[in-house]
């Protein structure tokens, strides 16, 4: 889920929350539910009590990730140097008892610190800031139109894009978005996002290859899509070039 427009012409978003410490947790979580009422933003909260679980989740999309620092185990930092390796958008912010730990945050593009206890008021600020640049934010989503009008679908949570027929099908994390138009007018609308032609029917987000087995891709949804035969050799040409870049964990 990322971010979009609600029932009631709000905003929201998808907050990860890694914290080892229950009274901490809730106290964060208390203060986005504060901010939701005053500012119009509701939120889907996600916790991990520990970072390994978080790193094990790697289908998780997220608007914002609350990360603590020091946990028992592997810590805060160590957890964020390896969510960067896949994810460098999610913005990301940590929260931690002492400064020194939370300055080197700026090595794996942390946009904020917060200092325990943490105080509304400094919470508040900083939420705001985050808002603004999320949904302000231009080079994110596509608009797609449709029998229910325009939907805003965010291009990093793109699964694939598929087309049946004249209709085509976007996949994402929540529902799947159908609509009408040709997949060579989507490919042009997405070149500079890299996604990959894998045949007639399918546009691929590379970040969201699990695997490609002969000619299969095995999709980090669990989806299994089809490299026809004439496209193979171009395909797997542009998804190392695409993998050199250093994009690929």
């Amino acid at each position: 889920m990322v971010l979009e427009k609600n029932v009631r012409d709000g905003i929201l978003m998808r907050v990860v929350i890694v914290e080892d410490n229950n009274e901490d947790a809730k106290h964060l979580t208390d203060c986005l539910n504060k901010f939701s009422k005053s500012h119009g933003v509701e939120f889907q909260i996600v916790r991990f009590d520990n970072a390994n679980d978080f790193m094990a989740e790697r289908k998780l999309m997220a608007d914002l990730v609350f990360m603590d620092i020091l946990m028992p185990g592997t810590d805060g930092m160590a957890a964020a140097e390896y969510f960067r390796k896949f994810d460098r958008h999610t913005r990301l912010i940590f929260v931690t008892n002492m400064a020194k730990y939370a300055i080197k945050g700026y090595s794996v593009d942390a946009i904020d610190f917060i200092l325990k206890p943490v105080k509304y008021s400094d919470f508040e600020v900083k939420m705001r800031k985050v808002v603004e640049l999320i949904r302000t934010d231009p080079d994110d989503h596509i608009v797609v139109t449709n029998i229910d009008g325009l939907n805003r679908i965010s291009v990093r949570t793109l699964y694939y894009v598929e087309i049946i027929g004249h209709k085509l099908v976007y996949h994402t994390p929540g529902a799947d978005v159908v609509s009408h138009g040709t997949l060579s007018k989507v490919e042009e609308q997405l070149r500079s996002y890299s996604f990959l032609r894998c045949n007639s029917c399918y546009l691929v987000n590379p970040k969201f290859i699990e695997a490609v087995d002969g000619f299969e891709i095995r999709m980090t949804n669990g989806d299994v899509l089809q490299i026809s035969h004439p496209r193979k050799a171009r395909f797997m040409r542009e998804l190392a070039e695409w993998m050199g870049k250093g994009n690929f964990v």
